[in-house]
């Protein structure tokens, strides 16, 4: 019988920090760029890099299942099969690198990061930034939301 789904042992937080060797990408089990990533992602990523993205993020498997329009019942098959499909390993993936962005974006302060993506964004129309990851235009509209914060461009 599969563990429940909130069985993941305790991670670190995510911090960024160019001379950190724990990164987004270490901690969560995946490779950060390149050929491997691509690989993992074709391939489909493993299921506990879900829990470990909730946990490393701080939002909990409910919402990053929603976020990502990961079913119920098709997270609790991909628990039983220990793989995600390759479309949902692509949402995981921006997911994960949205995140990373809005962690940036606070100068290192996941809490912050965590707290912009779950609130309403103007320049989303009132959305919240979690709330439109589902597709890869809903993703890069937060994307370019944070580039234009970084820059000082008026949302």
């Amino acid at each position: 019988m599969p563990a429940p789904l909130s069985a993941t042992p305790e991670l670190p937080r995510y911090v960024p920090d160019g001379h950190d060797v724990a990164t987004l990408w270490h901690i969560i089990g995946l490779p950060e760029r390149g050929l491997a990533l691509q690989a993992a992602l074709s391939e489909g990523i493993p299921y506990h890099v879900f829990g470990r993205l909730a946990q490393t993020t701080g939002f909990s498997q409910q919402q990053l299942r929603e976020a990502t329009g990961i079913a119920r019942t098709t997270l609790q098959r991909r628990q039983r099969e220990g793989r995600f499909s390759q479309a949902e390993s692509d949402r995981l993936y921006r997911f994960a690198e949205v995140y990373a962005a809005a962690v940036r974006l606070y100068n290192s302060d996941g809490r912050a990061a965590h707290d912009w993506l779950s609130r309403p964004a103007k320049g989303l129309g009132g959305a919240r930034p979690i709330d439109t990851l589902q597709t890869m235009l809903g993703t890069e509209q937060v994307l370019d939301l944070i580039g234009r914060i970084e820059y000082g461009v008026l949302t």
